[in-house]
């Protein structure tokens, strides 16, 4: 697991580099809310997550964003018995870097793909024994920046996460421009 962090943290550290000599008003940042669901074991689940993302646009086309999101809300499966068995199923935390090709559709619309490496733990919480689950991966996404004048805008996006086991998320974010 360490070597896949060093690996993560490289990609963040080399794809970041080249903008910090970056022309002002380039910048951007994000928060959003998140809708998770993939398989941990044997159960599926559906969580939530805040998620916070910074980016930056080299052209109109082409842009790198780094992320986080932390889980907000466990799903809790029952089991059969008596009493039944719970199971806690959460995000804990995840990390990302990608590459961004965007293409305007309208005046007040962009749309956009990314593509990336993001790391993740998820837990899960059977009576007294937990079990933490984290991986890295590739992760893909598309989706659209509806934009509010020069500054604001909504983001709406799908993306899937395939680490261990595939996760698909739906994001619906504010976005800001520097």
């Amino acid at each position: 697991m360490r070597l896949e962090s060093f690996a993560l943290a490289a990609t963040t550290a080399i794809v970041a580099a080249p903008v910090a000599t970056a022309d002002p008003g380039d910048w951007y940042a994000t928060g959003g809310y998140a809708w998770l669901g993939g398989d941990f074991g044997t159960n599926s689940y559906d969580v939530n997550a805040v998620v916070l993302r910074g980016g930056y646009e080299w052209t109109n086309n082409l842009g790198v964003e780094v992320e986080a999101g932390v889980g907000v809300e466990d799903q809790i499966i029952r089991g059969a018995g008596d009493p039944p068995i719970e199971n806690r199923i959460g995000l804990n935390q995840y990390f990302g870097a990608f590459g961004v090709g965007r293409v305007q559709t309208t005046e007040f619309s962009d749309f956009f793909v990314r593509a990336g490496v993001v790391q993740y733990e998820v837990e899960s919480e059977v009576s007294r024994f937990t079990f933490t689950e984290d991986d890295i991966g590739v992760a893909g996404s598309a989706g659209v920046d509806l934009h509010f004048g020069q500054r604001h805008g909504l983001r709406l996006s799908a993306s899937i996460y395939s680490l261990e086991e595939t996760v698909e998320a739906f994001e619906l974010a504010y976005k800001y421009r520097f």
